[in-house]
């Protein structure tokens, strides 16, 4: 959420406040030229400014602080995801099984679906649950680049926006952006959403192209394509990043 404009050219630093019994991190970054307030699905409430006092950013929580509260209220609980019990793929939640296999070379890992299982064979010997989370991440991020650029060709030509190019990377909080200069980034957990979610993220991102931020001429551009944004936004947050 942008506030308004502000510079500075202090060190980073960051401090635990309060205010109005909302906790808060704010985050000083000199090279901001803007005031954002970002609030994460762990209900992680951060502050980032330039060089601003306590007094300054505790005032400008509480005058955000209903807003804050509503979308507090949006964020529902759930319990912790283990990736090594259970997997999304294509908007499917699949439980892990493994199947211990020492013929295969050590380090190897075979992932395969059966009916709703996920099954992984791989040799037990010298493999450590690390590896097997870089596994599973190498599955994904191969996916996504088989699943995302035709969607992005497709969706390029109808909206006659293309970007300056495409990439993938692992992202703690974003399922995709935009950069200034008109490249394109998607999060390789994308293939955990339904086909659906991840057309719309790559329409969302497409259209940012043409706007750069979320006013109402961003967004009616994406209802333009996706009548139904409003629900699948919704659809999101089942899924962890």
């Amino acid at each position: 959420m942008k506030l308004w404009r502000r510079s500075s050219t202090t060190a980073a630093s960051s401090k635990e406040l309060t205010a109005g019994g909302i906790n808060f991190t704010h985050e000083i970054k000199p090279q901001l030229k803007r005031v954002y307030i970002r609030i994460g699905s762990d209900r992680r409430i951060i502050l980032r400014s330039a060089q601003m006092s306590e007094k300054d950013a505790v005032s400008i929580i509480l005058s955000k602080s209903a807003w804050i509260r509503a979308k507090l209220e949006e964020i529902v609980d759930k319990a912790p995801f283990d990736p090594l019990q259970k997997m999304h793929y294509l908007g499917v939640e699949y439980e892990n099984q493994w199947i211990f296999n020492e013929k295969m070379g050590i380090g190897s890992v075979k992932i395969g679906f059966y009916a709703d299982k996920c099954i992984f064979e791989y040799n037990p010997k010298m493999m450590r649950d690390e590896i097997l989370l870089e596994k599973l991440d190498a599955f994904y991020r191969k996916e996504v680049k088989n699943i995302v650029p035709p969607l992005v060709d497709k969706w390029s030509g109808i909206m006659g926006l293309k970007p300056k190019s495409v990439t993938f990377r692992k992202a703690k909080s974003r399922w995709g952006s935009c950069s200034s200069k008109g490249g394109l980034s998607f999060n390789i957990y994308l293939a955990k959403l339904p086909p659906e979610c991840i057309e719309y993220v790559v329409v969302h991102e497409l259209a940012h192209l043409a706007h750069h931020n979320h006013g109402k001429h961003f967004w009616a551009l994406v209802e333009s394509y996706i009548p139904n944004y409003v629900r699948l936004r919704k659809s999101l947050k089942q899924y962890s990043v």
